[in-house]
């Protein structure tokens, strides 16, 4: 019987065998650099957008 030492709970947190994070990580980067963007566009032009919301 093989017997492993249990992981501590950062290493349980950092595993990526089994994850689906690196199937979705180019989706995460994309919509960071999209906010950035979207950010960095509206203080450039100095662009209000903090009237626009999705509560009616």
């Amino acid at each position: 019987m093989i017997v492993r030492p249990r992981p501590t709970f950062l290493q349980l947190f950092f595993i990526m065998r089994g994850s689906v994070v690196p199937r979705i990580l180019q989706q995460l980067f994309g919509s960071a650099i999209y906010s950035v963007v979207i950010l960095v566009v509206a203080r450039w032009f100095q662009l209000d957008i903090g009237v626009f919301n999705i509560s009616p």
